[in-house]
């Protein structure tokens, strides 16, 4: 997952299932201005594979959301 922020703050980045609920938390805390890229494992928070299928991607920083549609395939 590629991400930019126009200047350091605070970011929440999580992976979400159709049924609006948080599998996996990729990014929370504050980040420096620029381009980061995170990589998802395909795994919730517990460590666990998630199943093959559509999920969201949900960026928060300050204030604003952006969600992009993602597939997993295994």
């Amino acid at each position: 997952m590629r991400f930019a922020v126009p200047r350091d703050g605070p970011v929440s980045l999580r992976v979400f299932d159709l049924g609006g609920r948080a599998v996996r938390t990729l990014a929370a805390g504050n980040h420096p201005a620029g381009e980061h890229s995170i990589e998802w494992d395909g795994r919730d928070d517990d460590g666990r594979l998630v199943s093959s299928g559509p999920y969201f991607v949900r960026l928060e920083f300050e204030g604003r959301v952006h969600s992009r549609a993602v597939v997993r395939i295994r």
